[in-house]
């Protein structure tokens, strides 16, 4: 990895982490040609993690949903997989939820519909094809 100045493969400029969980770390990182705000993932490659931040990548990429942050770049040194993807400001779930005593049957019925939109993209891009790829497999 290129850090010159804090900057990463020459192209982004760090600002700030944000975090660092079991798998590894996130850093705010500005495009510099961009001009553009986004999150870098650095995961160890020793990481037992590794393999599922790079299987994440790749259905990030093909999925299109305005849930889901977009997967711009993917990079690597000895080290570290780098994946840029677009930086979303807001709370976790998870920090809304734990500070909340009750959720309305409204903003309930919005989460139920924002996931379920979720499954249906993932079932309809990757589950039916792979099923019905089976089955005309088998009838052959």
């Amino acid at each position: 990895m290129k850090n010159t100045n804090h900057s990463l493969f020459d192209k982004y400029e760090m600002i700030k982490d944000l975090g660092t969980g079991s798998s590894g770390s996130v850093t705010l990182v500005r495009h510099i040609s961009m001009d553009q705000e986004r999150a870098l993932k650095k995961v160890p490659k020793s990481s037992a993690f590794s393999e599922s931040a790079l299987s994440e990548a790749r259905l990030l990429k093909s999925l299109e949903h305005p849930s889901i942050p977009r997967i711009f770049d993917f990079e690597e040194d000895n080290a570290f997989y780098y994946i840029v993807e677009e930086y979303i400001d807001g709370e976790t779930l998870d920090s809304f939820l734990l500070h909340q005593q009750l959720i309305s049957p409204g903003l309930f019925l919005i989460f139920v519909n924002n996931y379920a939109m979720f499954l249906s993209i993932c079932i309809h891009r990757y589950l039916l094809p792979l099923f019905t790829g089976t089955l005309n497999r088998s009838i052959l």
